[in-house]
C-alpha cells in the first residue's frame, strides 16, 4: 500500500484475499524529518464457516484491543507486530440466541442452520472469532505536542 499527503483523517483499505499486515514494515516520509509515531488496534469478529463459504458477522459485536505503540525501528520506520503474539481474547460473551437473531438478520434460515451445526459431525459448531481489521494511528510531533496525520482502518479478509 503507499498512500501520498494531504492525508484523510480517516483511509479505509482492505486486504486481498492472502496479505498480511502482519510483522510488516511501515515507512513514513517525510521533507523536514519531523517524527512520528504509530500505534496499532486490532479488532476480532464472528465468522460462520460452511467449508469455503462463509458468513462474516462484521458489523456486530466484536474485540478491540487497545491501542498499542509500536516502536520505531529507523527513523520513521515501523515494524508491525506478528499478530499471532498480540492477545484478542476479548470477544464479549454471547447467547446461542444473539447469535441465531443476528446470523439471521445477515445470512437468513440456511446460515442460521448451518451456525447450529446442520451438515456437521455431531456437536460441531462452524463458528470463529477472526481477526478483521487492523487500524493504524499516525501522528507527527508539531510545536511540541503529538497531531493525528490519519487512522487506517484497514479491513482484513476472513473466514479463508
Amino acid at each position: 500500500m503507499s498512500y501520498t499527503a494531504p492525508f484523510n483523517k480517516n483511509i479505509d483499505a482492505s486486504l486481498e484475499v492472502g496479505d498480511s499486515l502482519s510483522k510488516a514494515t511501515l515507512e513514513l516520509l517525510e521533507e523536514d524529518n519531523v517524527p512520528f509515531r504509530v500505534q496499532i488496534q486490532l479488532e476480532t469478529s464472528m465468522s460462520i464457516q460452511n467449508e469455503g463459504p462463509h458468513l462474516d458477522l462484521i458489523d456486530w459485536r466484536h474485540c478491540t484491543t487497545e491501542w498499542a505503540l509500536i516502536e520505531s525501528t529507523d527513523d520513521n520506520t515501523f515494524q508491525l507486530p506478528d499478530f499471532n503474539d498480540v492477545n484478542v481474547d476479548c470477544f464479549p460473551a454471547v447467547t446461542d440466541e444473539e447469535i441465531a437473531s443476528e446470523v439471521m438478520r445477515v445470512g437468513g434460515q440456511e446460515w442460521v442452520d448451518i451456525a447450529n451445526g446442520k451438515g456437521w459431525p455431531a456437536g460441531y459448531r462452524p463458528i470463529s472469532i477472526e481477526l478483521s481489521r487492523v487500524r493504524l494511528k499516525i501522528e507527527k510531533f508539531i510545536e511540541g505536542e503529538w497531531s493525528r496525520v490519519t487512522v487506517m482502518n484497514i479491513a482484513i479478509p476472513m473466514g479463508c
